[in-house]
């Protein structure tokens, strides 16, 4: 499955799916803000969002022949002690297909970090054991980009 798909940048017409996404997967399977009742969490989480998407990079899996169909994506950050991963999305129907792995495979091969954190933690993220590849879990390096400013 994942040499039936093309990775490209985040364009602009992305970031309505990317959000949406975002904030349904997190909400339904994020660790961290199960007793956040929705109206807080949608709010302040679109909030976030709004300030770090964008900043860094953010990689789309799609379709070759229709660039508009996204399967996956990821949106990091580059900082001088490695990769700060914020979030990857996998559509429900397409994992296990290794689309994940590409979309990490190839952001790791490009921008080649001495670490890897990352922000969000879920119940479908954890299943790819980030821990026992060296990977860090620090949700504070969210709000890193806004301390730059």
């Amino acid at each position: 499955m994942s040499d039936v798909v093309q990775m490209r940048k985040a364009e602009p017409g992305d970031v309505p799916f990317i959000t949406n996404s975002w904030l349904k997967s997190y909400r339904s399977g994020g660790i961290a803000n199960r007793l956040v009742p929705n109206d807080v969490y949608y709010q302040m989480h679109h909030a976030i969002l709004e300030v770090i998407l964008p900043k860094g990079l953010a990689v789309v899996l799609c379709n070759p022949e229709d660039r508009d169909m996204i399967c996956g994506w990821a949106h990091a950050e580059t900082f001088n002690d490695g990769l700060v991963l914020h979030y990857a999305y996998v559509k429900n129907s397409l994992r296990r297909h290794g689309l994940f792995t590409k979309l990490m495979d190839t952001l790791i091969e490009h921008e080649r970090p001495r670490h890897i954190i990352y922000t969000h933690k879920t119940e479908a993220f954890d299943k790819v054991t980030p821990k026992h590849k060296g990977w860090i879990y620090n949700p504070y390096r969210l709000y890193e980009s806004w301390r730059q400013e």
